[in-house]
């Protein structure tokens, strides 16, 4: 049972492999709104519009959107499209009217009332030049313009039907095909005083249906007759290309490469149909290299995005524009090898030998009758027989094995011997496996799987040994490999072989090679490339010994896991694969990442089982399989990237996708959904997302809800799985802050705060400074009234010490000496009172106060007392507070020198500083613990005049707001440490 399950599934893929074809048709089971296909044409956002006879589908890849006449069009009939600069889609319903499709629905129907044959609309186009759309009819030529329909009056000479089926444009001019009576082809001539009539620049007789302009040249085809006129030369080549008699154009397009693209009509009888392809490269048309003949197309354009053709007809065909040409053969063979002699093709197949043209060359019981005659000759004449007993005893049935060419010659190799093809003249005992012929004499021969001989002269009897490489003998090769003076031998199971003048030498996977080898090659530049079935791409060369240069595989970019065969040509490494065909431009072999065009069935390769490929005499390449032969031209450098459509909503409104786009705040809720147009299907493809650099997401869409002010970046990517090509987009936006949260209206904010902020605090400051103020004046006046107050405290206790004086005199009975007193006391009071409501005196009435007090002092202590008042000022006009240093005048004789027997002497001394004045009196008293004691003893307080005097200076200080008002007293100690006085020190703050 399994065995039959295995049977099943290889039948299966057998099957399936032999009814692939390198294109896709879509019809009415794939979601085509109908089969029979009259228009196509792409819009600016890369969607396909197909026109049939049961409306209109717009194909996206995936799925087919369908527009009917339930869904607003005017009739079924739908046989002309345009898209016009704003993406509008025109539909043509034939008898019926035009039609506009924006968005996805039909917004607008307008129908003809002017002509014979109203709304016969067979062709639409849209100039972008003119701004209007022109409508070919089957009454002529028509432009549409503001929902008018204007006639463009041709110079025909009859009302006969005149039906327009193409229209196309160059830089300056219009061109449209006639097929009726009006037959021709014409220039529109549009100016401002002869908008709508029609100039003949080239009138062409014939049934012309088609018209396509390449740069500078119109083409035109009558019938199987393409026609070519240049535009500059104004010179026209009638039958520039003959077609097939059964081939009518019907329809034109250029591929991306400039090459002309024809569609043929057919009718099962007089016309065959299919797509032909003018190369102008090589300057011929030739069949598009795929089995659709016989298939009739109304129309073809192409999509250079996908370099892909669309035709319709029976159905919707996208056929890859590739460098594939494929041939299945004629009959139905199952070719085993293909060899080209002289030119001609020879097809090694189940049946018979053929050759390119289909034709039997050689038919194998001939040939095994040739090789039984050739086998009899060779022993007549003496030729080995030992070990070949099986080819000579034609006990196994005659079979053809594989062609060979060595030494300059071809050889086809059978189970009876090989013999030279296709002369059939020389013969070699050497059957199955593979041969090489050497320098003449020498033969190296293995059968499949067996160990490898070599025959030292084969012009004589054959004699075999077996060569042998240090470790192994050379065996289970899969084919030889000449390289000047060296043979290569791929092996099924070891490695590689190679054999350099005469010796062996081997190389497996202990030395950094696969074992099971796939093929080998040769480059131009002589290095040798073998592949493996793990995948691996082998650089190996030759230094004493074989050795792996380099090695490329998936993790390089070559796409597929098992490598079936390799080929040089024209500058590429042609490499098959199980997912593929790579081709890579041979000067990339040097880097280590690889960069291959990749083909499959998606661009026109089928994952065939092919045979190595070969070089044909006309230097094409070509691969084979048992059923068909695909020939492979040279491919463009470079992939196509795919084109990421995308959507952009903000708030459910789709909007247009600008770069930098800045959106308001309240604008916040975005879906992003993207996607690709990759035609013919959207399969094996991964959609990436990320934002803002961070981790990407699998999906295409996005949605972000609620997003915050700030800048966002949305980085988009579509992995195609087959080939790893990826495709990115960056969109970039941005949700502005709200005006509250601008940094204009915060600094406004903040500006208005801060100016309320300091108007505010500004106004408490000037109060708290006014109050201040006020309370400054008041303890001014305050502090005035105190020191007054002390000042005035200091009046009494001056008059009442100086009336003791008198008094003393009076008691003495000295009259005179009294009436003297109270004559200078009354000028000391006099002075006094002048300064009492003063709060500085200046400095000079200051000390004269003084010298008055001390001669008036000196008139009661007679001799005892001295005194000396000295000033050191350099200033004039010096200012200081009255009734400051007079009480400590007053003190030093009243308590130093009072109670004292030696004369007393009092010195003031007065000195300017930089910015202090300081005050200096000492005595030669008592001293203060002697005052104090008698003070005590007396029962009197002393020390009054000091109290008084220490708060005036505090006030004064605080006042003023210095520290520069000081007092301090201190002892006069002479010799034993004995006191001999007292100094007092004012410091006063220098006032002008």
């Amino acid at each position: 049972m399994r065995l039959i399950c295995i049977f099943i599934i290889l039948s299966l893929s057998v099957y399936l492999s032999a009814q692939f074809k390198p294109y896709q048709r879509f019809t009415e089971a794939d979601g085509l709104v109908d089969n029979t296909v009259q228009d196509l044409v792409i819009d600016k956002e890369g969607y396909l519009w197909v026109a049939t006879n049961n409306g209109v589908s717009k194909y996206d890849g995936e799925k087919f959107v369908n527009f009917q006449k339930k869904d607003g069009l005017l009739g079924n009939y739908a046989w002309a499209l345009a898209v016009d600069d704003n993406n509008n889609v025109w539909v043509g319903c034939y008898k019926e009217g035009l039609n506009l499709i924006r968005n996805d629905s039909v917004v607008a129907s307008y129908k003809m009332k002017l002509t014979k044959y109203n709304n016969s609309i067979r062709k639409l186009h849209y100039s972008s030049n003119y701004k209007m759309l022109f409508v070919g009819t089957d009454d002529g030529l028509f432009y549409f313009n503001d929902s008018i329909f204007t006639q463009i009056k041709s110079p025909r000479t009859d009302d006969r039907k005149c039906s327009v089926l193409a229209i196309e444009e160059s830089s300056d001019n219009l061109f449209f095909s006639v097929h009726g009576s009006g037959r021709g082809m014409f220039e529109v001539v549009k100016d401002s005083t002869e908008q709508n009539s029609l100039k003949t620049i080239q009138r062409m007789e014939g049934d012309r249906f088609a018209i396509e302009v390449i740069e500078d040249t119109v083409f035109s085809n009558d019938r199987n007759k393409i026609d070519k006129w240049s535009l500059n030369s104004n010179q026209l080549d009638t039958s520039f290309v003959d077609l097939s008699s059964s081939f009518l154009a019907w329809d034109m397009t250029q591929d991306r490469e400039g090459s002309l693209l024809l569609s043929g009509w057919g009718d099962h009888d007089l016309f065959t149909g299919g797509i032909k392809k003018y190369d102008s490269s090589i300057g011929m048309i030739r069949n598009i290299p795929f089995d659709i003949e016989g298939k009739s197309f109304m129309t073809i354009i192409h999509d250079s995005v996908n370099n892909l053709i669309w035709a319709g007809g029976d159905g919707l065909y996208a056929i890859p524009n590739c460098i594939f040409e494929y041939r299945d053969w004629d009959k139905n063979w199952n070719v085993s090898d293909v060899v080209e002699v002289s030119g001609m093709k020879y097809f090694l197949t189940n049946q018979n030998i053929f050759n390119d043209d289909g034709e039997e060359v050689f038919s194998y019981s001939l040939l095994e009758k040739i090789l039984k005659r050739k086998v009899a000759k060779y022993v007549a004449e003496g030729g080995e027989m030992k070990g070949l007993d099986r080819i000579f005893s034609f006990s196994y049935k005659f079979k053809p094995i594989r062609f060979i060419k060595t030494n300059g010659q071809v050889y086809l190799m059978t189970n009876h011997g090989s013999i030279s093809f296709p002369d059939c003249m020389r013969y070699y005992p050497f059957e199955s496996g593979w041969f090489s012929l050497w320098e003449e004499n020498n033969a190296y021969w293995v059968r499949d799987y067996n160990t490898m001989l070599h025959c030292s002269n084969i012009n004589s009897k054959l004699k075999f040994e077996e060569l042998e490489s240090k470790a192994n003998s050379i065996r289970s090769i899969k084919g030889i490999v000449e390289k000047g003076d060296t043979l290569l031998f791929p092996s099924h199971f070891f490695g590689m072989f190679s054999l350099v003048n005469g010796k062996a030498y081997e190389l497996n996977s202990s030395h950094g090679l696969d074992d099971i080898l796939t093929d080998m090659e040769v480059a131009p530049d002589g290095s040798i490339w073998c592949t493996s079935v793990d995948g691996n791409l082998f650089n190996v060369g030759f230094k004493d010994s074989l050795f792996v240069r380099s090695k490329f595989n998936y993790e390089s970019g070559l796409i597929g896991t098992k490598f079936n065969w390799l080929k040089f040509h024209q500058g590429f490494l042609y490499l098959a694969t199980n997912k593929g065909l790579n081709i890579v431009p041979v000067d990339q072999l040097n880097q280590q990442k690889l960069k291959p065009l990749f083909y499959n069935e998606n661009n026109g390769y089928n994952y065939i089982l092919s045979k190595k490929p070969q070089i044909d005499s006309d230097g094409r390449l070509y691969v084979y399989d048992d059923e068909r032969l695909i020939y492979i031209d040279v491919p463009e450098i470079g992939t196509e990237s795919l084109v990421i459509r995308t959507k952009f909503f903000v708030n459910g409104e789709e909007l247009e996708l600008l770069d930098g786009i800045s959106l308001s705040h309240s604008r916040n809720n975005i879906l992003v959904s993207f996607n690709c147009l990759r035609f013919p299907t959207t399969k094996n493809l991964t959609y990436q997302y990320r934002i803002n650099e961070r981790d990407w997401l699998v999906g295409n869409e996005i949605r972000l809800e609620s997003l915050q002010s700030d800048k966002y970046s949305i980085d988009l990517r579509i992995v195609n799985k087959e080939d790893g090509a990826v495709s990115s987009k960056n969109i970039q936006f941005k949700i502005r802050r709200a005006f509250w949260e601008q940094w204009c209206f915060i600094l406004l904010v903040l500006l208005i705060v801060g100016i309320t902020i300091y108007y505010h605090t500004n106004k408490r400051i000037k109060r708290i400074r006014k109050d201040a103020e006020e309370r400054q004046n008041l303890n001014h006046q305050l502090n005035e009234i105190r020191i007054r107050s002390l000042q005035g405290q200091m009046n009494p206790h001056f008059i009442f010490n100086a009336l003791n004086s008198v008094q003393y005199f009076i008691l003495v009975e000295n009259v005179e000496e009294a009436l003297t007193y109270l004559g200078n006391l009354a000028g000391v009071i006099r002075q006094n009172l002048n300064n009492l409501g003063e709060e500085l005196i200046k400095l000079d009435d200051e000390v004269k106060f003084i010298k008055q007090y001390l001669e008036l002092e000196k008139l009661r202590f007679k001799e005892r007392l001295t005194f000396e008042v000295n000033t050191k000022i350099q200033s004039e006009g010096l200012k200081v507070p009255p009734m400051l240093i007079q009480p400590f005048v007053e003190n030093a004789i009243k308590h130093g020198l009072l109670h004292k027997d030696e004369v007393g002497k009092v010195q003031v001394d007065i000195i300017e500083n930089d910015d202090t004045l300081t005050v200096i009196i000492e005595d030669n008293g008592i001293g203060r613990e002697r005052a104090k004691e008698i003070a005590t003893d007396n029962n009197q307080r002393n020390g009054k005049a000091t109290d008084i005097t220490k708060k005036r200076l505090n006030l004064l200080n605080q006042k003023f707001k210095t520290n520069n008002y000081t007092f301090k007293i201190e002892d006069v100690v002479g010799e034993y440490r004995k006191c001999e006085g007292t100094k007092v020190y004012f410091t006063l703050m220098l006032v002008k």
